[in-house]
């Protein structure tokens, strides 16, 4: 096995395009979500070509396209199914020239989150946990140190200096922390705790309850996933497609149980407003209940005739361009059909954590139960950032020689 080890390494080290991949995905992508919140799919977009063109200038290309595993099939015909309805009811979308463009960066961030699962499942970037763990800690030490001094970073570079401009930056850091732990090596680990205390710290500090929510979500899911290692693919598997089902209802169920507790304890996440949003999306979801709005439609739902007959405090409601409940805008763009596929993949997806094994599983559970809780209370569903960021996490879970290799 070490030789085996020493081998791969050696081969990473090598390869200066592999190294320029990671190091694009890894490094860069942290600090480019400082400066420009809307990067990711871009960062995404060149890591994976240079991986791409890394394995075809050293003649193993051929080996990132084998055919898939048999528990992926099922997984790819469902995607592909799911992309086709998206697909078909772009036609139906107030706008489809708008919905087209946001289908193709969806398409485009999927795409290039494959090509580096495939390319670094053959040979990953050389200590790639590392070197994420280092930007992590400069990332986060760097929007705390904006936090802390009033943006002055923000404000000599003359660029937006509101505090919530760093949101998705913190959430990015979230979402990197899970492939982090997945590939980081022994040795390293004691970095990969740093990282993860100043990627805490930048969260609580900013304005974004949903960075904080995904984190205690995901070390949630992960101690499941340590305590029931085999139990907690199902758990999640079945929770989320529970709670996928309950989406149109999940604002009237809310407003009618506790929402005294939810304006009290979460004031600060904006609990009352999102229950307003998804009361009023789900009232509208019924106009179309079988096939859905169309796909991108929810920035136009105001603008839709039938929304007349709702309220005016739903209408109003509904100016907030989309439900923040990516679920619910699933139901409301894509209708019970898209909703069903889409619980299906979430199935098909959750309950193949359990092919990981115990280690990566846990780690990959973290990654569900971030994505999860941020994806049901904030951005768009089909945000490229968002799409970009959570694809290519979940493709580095590809990677297994990267995180047994101790180099």
């Amino acid at each position: 096995m070490a030789r085996v080890e020493d081998s791969l390494g050696a081969e990473a080290r090598g390869d200066v395009l592999l190294r320029l991949s990671g190091f694009v995905l890894g490094a860069v992508m942290p600090f480019s979500m400082f400066f420009s919140s809307k990067s990711a799919p871009l960062m995404v977009c060149i890591a994976a070509l240079l991986g791409f063109v890394g394995h075809w200038r050293r003649g193993r290309l051929g080996e990132t396209w084998t055919a898939p595993a048999p528990q992926f099939r099922l997984f790819g015909v469902l995607l592909a199914v799911f992309l086709g309805y998206c697909a078909a009811t772009v036609a139906r979308a107030p706008y489809p020239q708008v919905s087209g463009f946001e289908f193709g960066e969806l398409l485009t961030a999927l795409g290039a989150a494959a090509i580096i699962g495939a390319a670094y499942r053959i040979l990953p970037p050389y200590r790639f946990g590392f070197g994420i763990a280092i930007a992590l800690i400069l990332a986060a030490a760097l929007v705390i140190l904006e936090l802390k001094t009033g943006m002055v970073v923000r404000s000599l570079l003359g660029v937006r200096s509101y505090s919530f401009t760093l949101n998705r930056t913190v959430v990015v850091q979230v979402v990197l922390l899970w492939p982090m732990w997945h590939l980081i090596e022994k040795r390293s680990a004691w970095l990969g705790w740093l990282a993860t205390a100043l990627v805490i710290a930048s969260s609580v500090l900013s304005d974004s309850g949903a960075a904080v929510m995904g984190l205690a979500a995901g070390g949630a899911a992960a101690l499941l996933a340590f305590l029931l290692p085999r139990a907690t693919p199902r758990l999640l598997a079945g929770g989320t497609a529970a709670f996928v089902a309950l989406c149109p209802w999940l604002g009237d169920l809310l407003a009618t149980v506790g929402q005294t507790f939810w304006k009290k304890a979460l004031t600060n996440a904006h609990a009352a407003e999102r229950i307003e949003i998804w009361q009023a999306f789900g009232a509208y979801f019924w106009n179309r209940p079988l096939l859905g709005a169309g796909f991108g439609a929810s920035p136009h739902v105001p603008e839709d005739p039938l929304t007349g007959a709702l309220p005016a405090p739903m209408r109003e409601a509904l100016l907030n361009t989309h439900p923040h409940n990516a679920f619910l805008q699933v139901w409301v763009e894509l209708g019970a059909v898209g909703a069903l596929l889409a619980a299906a993949l979430a199935w098909v997806i959750l309950s193949g954590l359990a092919r990981l094994d115990v280690r990566s599983r846990i780690f990959a559970a973290g990654l569900a139960g971030t994505y999860l809780s941020i994806a049901a209370v904030s951005h768009g569903a089909w945000q490229g950032w968002w799409i970009a960021t959570v694809a290519a996490a979940a493709a580095l879970f590809a990677v297994i020689e990267g995180r047994t290799t101790d180099v």
